[in-house]
Parts: structure tokens; C-alpha cells; sequence
């Protein structure tokens, strides 16, 4: 009995044991399914915040803005969304124009050529592209092509051709109430549908709704993440959607129901105005005016427009990033200044959530230091600037200058004396300043008015 009893008591402690090792191993499992943000100099950046490797950085691309980006997009992204398509009332794709006359996909030259582009772009990057089908004038035979079973078979059948044939990972699902009602019920119908449709395949299905439509929770159900377009005619606190704003919309869909893992929030790339509800894209009101990291509003032609400035666009990421978001999307990148210049709201987004490692590693080096170091005046200017600095340097300096396209305009070594150089040869606006010698850099923006 004696023997018995130690026996058993072996065998318990042996799987007490097998069991406290799966448990360390499925924990470490858990963490590296995670990577770690490096630290941050934002004081609302927490050190310790795990980010899922599939979190989101996406953006959307209009076909009437592809000669408005570059190839470095897919350095700073890990999935785009082509702007977009439309279904006739049979389901059949196209294109509607503003006068609501729809065209045959057949008959539009341009897609073959956006997406050789974009396609030749990507190479071997880790970007999925995904079609949109719908948003605003393109929604306006939603509901008719959705009203049938027969109808909705079509459009599916041709969603999944067109993204197994020009070799894409996904559809987005943009229906809008433009000229037509979204059908809670008949929305569902179509994505659980089209998620039977593409079993046994990578396609991914999404959909973008208004912030509002919680109604819609259960069905977006079978969808691998939605997107709230968390943008556009909403002003408090002294900015386009304010924070507050953002969480009560986000905290509505999670009380209705919906998982806030597979929810991805809205930036806007572009100011908006009460006045009269027109626009001014990132990239002009950043070439047109000093505007700062810290500012939402700008005054354009006598009119206040309240855009996201960098500083937000950071706040609202990390807010992503800290709540177990899916991620974030801009509408749109077109909008956006070039991604490289440390100004650029995709720019922002990456020095929280670094989708790139050799993109993080040129956003450490270029984050701005100490600019007590350098004194650059008057600024702004009408093209003639006084460069110095408060202490000695030890190592003589590279000035570089570029212009909001990337460009360089000028460039010139630099001892730390007080140095004038001219830029009213150029136009006026938003240049960038860099100035680097072996161990450090720094980055310093210049108006020319």
C-alpha cells in the first residue's frame, strides 16, 4: 500500500507538472503571436502595449488620385482599398457617373492599367489590395441588385472573379444610402452569402458603414473586420471628430454586439468647413500654410476647415492600438502629403504602429531631438533664412532641403556657424529641413511665403 501510495503520489506531481508546462507554453505562444511597440517619447504611449501582428494600417486609393501617390505607399501600409466599383440593378460590375448612368466593367480602360500599377507596386510586400465595391454615387443600385437572391448570386459570383483574376485579397463592401435605403436584412443576407462564396479561398470580405448604423452589428457578423468612417461634417472641441466623439461611436457597435477586435476606425486625410461643406485635401493646406503637428483647423479663403493634424492622427492610433482595435484607415492617401516626410499623416500613424521594420528604423533616426540645438529664422520667410546653432559642432553637417514632393531643392555643408541661404527661387509654401553629420539628425520645417 505503502508503494502504492508513492506511485500515486509521483503520478499526480508528474502531471501537475505536464500540466503547469502547457500552460507556460500556451502562454508563450499568446505573446508571440504579439509584437512589442519600442518606446516611444509620447507620454501616452505605454511601453508595454502588445500590438497583434495583423493590425491594420490601410488606406483608400480613388482611381482618380493614382497620379497623386508613389510606389513608397507600401512601405507605410499593410493593406489598400482601390476606389472603386459599382453594381447595376442585375449585379453586373461597373462604373456610375455622376449623371447615374451606369457603364459596363468591360468598357472602363483604366482598371486594367490601375491595377498592373498597383500590382507592380506591391511586388513582394505584405499588402493585401482589396476591391471597393460601392460609396456614395457608386452605391445608388445597391438595393435593387440586393433585393433578389438571383441578382445578389451575380454580383457575388462577379466579385470573386474579379479579385481571383487580377490576383487581389479582398472586397470591401461599401453601400451607401445615396439615392437608395440600406436594407439592414438584406445586407446581412449578402455577406453571409458571399462568406459561403469564398470558402475554400484567402479572399477577405469588408465592409465600410457609417459610424451610426449600429444597427447593422449582426450583419457584419461573417466579415473579417468593418471600417467606420469616422470622418467628414462632425466638429466639437476644435477639430474633425473629436476623440470623444470617435469613442462614443466605438463603444456603440461594441454595446450592440460587435467584436471591437474586427472594428477599424476612420482618419480623415483632408479638412472639412462648416461653411459651406467644402473640402482642402492634407497636402494643400500643409504646402499652402505653416500649419504645426498640433493644429486641427486651418483658414483657407476665409473659411475654417478642421482636419486631424499629426498629433491626432497619433492620438487616435494609440487609442486603436490600446483598446485592441483591428487598425486604422485613412480616406484618403492621395490626400496625404508624400509618406517619407515626417509630416505626413501615414507617416504619423507609423511611429505607432511601424508596419515596415526599415520604415521604423528611418522614422527613429528622423524623429525630431532637441531643436534648442539649431536656430533657423526668420521662419517663415520670404526665402532668405539664418541658420545657427547654440553650441559647437563637432562634426561638419549635411543640410538637405526638400519640397513637399520629396524633392531636394537645395543642399549644402554646414560647421554650425551662422550660415544664410536662400530658397525664393522656389515657390512658395512648405519645405523640410534635415540636417544630419554622422551622429544625429534633425528635421526642421520651413514656410515660404
Amino acid at each position: 500500500m505503502k508503494n502504492d501510495s508513492k506511485k500515486r503520489f509521483l503520478t499526480n506531481n508528474l502531471l501537475k507538472a505536464f500540466f503547469i508546462i502547457i500552460m507556460i507554453f500556451s502562454f508563450v505562444n499568446i505573446l508571440s503571436a504579439h509584437t512589442i511597440l519600442p518606446n516611444e517619447t509620447s507620454s501616452n504611449k505605454s511601453a508595454d502595449t502588445l500590438l497583434p501582428v495583423d493590425t491594420i494600417v490601410g488606406g483608400y486609393l480613388p482611381t482618380y488620385e493614382m497620379t497623386n501617390v508613389s510606389p513608397d505607399i507600401f512601405n507605410y501600409l499593410n493593406q489598400l482599398y482601390y476606389f472603386s466599383l459599382a453594381t447595376d440593378s442585375l449585379g453586373e460590375l461597373g462604373s456610375i457617373n455622376s449623371s447615374g448612368i451606369f457603364s459596363p466593367l468591360d468598357s472602363l480602360p483604366t482598371i486594367q492599367s490601375d491595377f498592373d500599377t498597383l500590382l507592380s507596386w506591391r511586388g513582394s510586400k505584405p499588402v493585401k489590395i482589396f476591391l471597393t465595391v460601392g460609396g456614395w454615387v457608386q452605391s445608388k443600385y445597391y438595393q435593387k441588385a440586393m433585393t433578389s437572391s438571383t441578382t445578389r448570386a451575380n454580383l457575388i459570383t462577379n466579385i470573386k472573379n474579379f479579385c481571383q483574376s487580377y490576383g487581389i485579397d479582398g472586397v470591401v463592401i461599401d453601400w451607401e444610402a445615396y439615392q437608395c435605403s440600406v436594407v439592414d436584412s438584406l445586407y446581412g443576407f449578402f455577406i453571409n452569402e458571399l462568406k459561403t462564396a469564398f470558402t475554400g479561398t484567402n479572399l477577405q470580405i469588408s465592409a465600410a458603414i457609417s459610424p451610426t448604423h449600429t444597427s447593422l452589428f449582426s450583419a457584419f457578423a461573417n466579415a473579417d473586420f468593418i471600417q467606420l468612417m469616422s470622418y467628414g461634417a462632425y466638429f466639437t472641441q476644435n477639430t474633425q471628430v473629436s476623440m470623444s466623439t470617435l469613442q462614443g461611436w466605438v463603444n456603440g457597435w461594441v454595446s450592440a454586439g460587435y467584436n471591437i477586435n474586427k472594428i477599424v476606425i476612420g482618419l480623415p486625410a483632408y479638412g472639412r468647413t462648416p461653411t459651406d461643406g467644402t473640402s482642402i485635401k492634407y497636402r494643400q493646406a500643409l504646402n499652402m500654410y505653416n500649419i504645426s503637428p498640433s493644429q486641427d483647423t486651418v483658414t483657407s479663403s476665409g473659411k475654417l476647415y478642421y482636419y486631424n493634424g499629426v498629433n491626432t492622427i497619433k492620438a487616435k492610433t494609440q487609442y486603436a492600438v490600446t483598446n485592441h482595435l483591428r487598425g486604422v484607415m485613412f480616406w484618403e492617401l492621395g490626400q496625404d502629403t508624400i509618406p517619407s516626410n515626417p509630416m505626413s499623416l501615414l507617416y504619423a500613424v507609423n511611429e505607432i504602429i511601424p508596419v515596415n521594420p526599415q520604415v521604423q528604423a528611418s522614422i527613429n533616426q528622423l524623429r525630431p531631438t532637441d531643436y534648442s540645438k539649431l536656430n533657423i529664422y526668420p521662419n517663415p520667410s520670404n526665402g532668405t533664412f539664418n541658420l545657427n546653432a547654440n553650441n559647437k559642432l563637432e562634426n561638419i553637417c549635411t543640410v538637405t532641403i526638400y519640397n513637399m514632393m520629396g524633392n531636394v531643392v537645395k543642399e549644402f555643408q554646414w560647421n554650425g556657424e551662422n550660415t544664410t541661404f536662400n530658397l525664393s527661387n522656389n515657390a512658395s509654401g512648405v519645405y523640410i529641413m534635415k540636417v544630419s553629420n554622422k551622429d544625429n539628425v534633425e528635421v526642421k520645417k520651413l514656410m515660404v511665403r
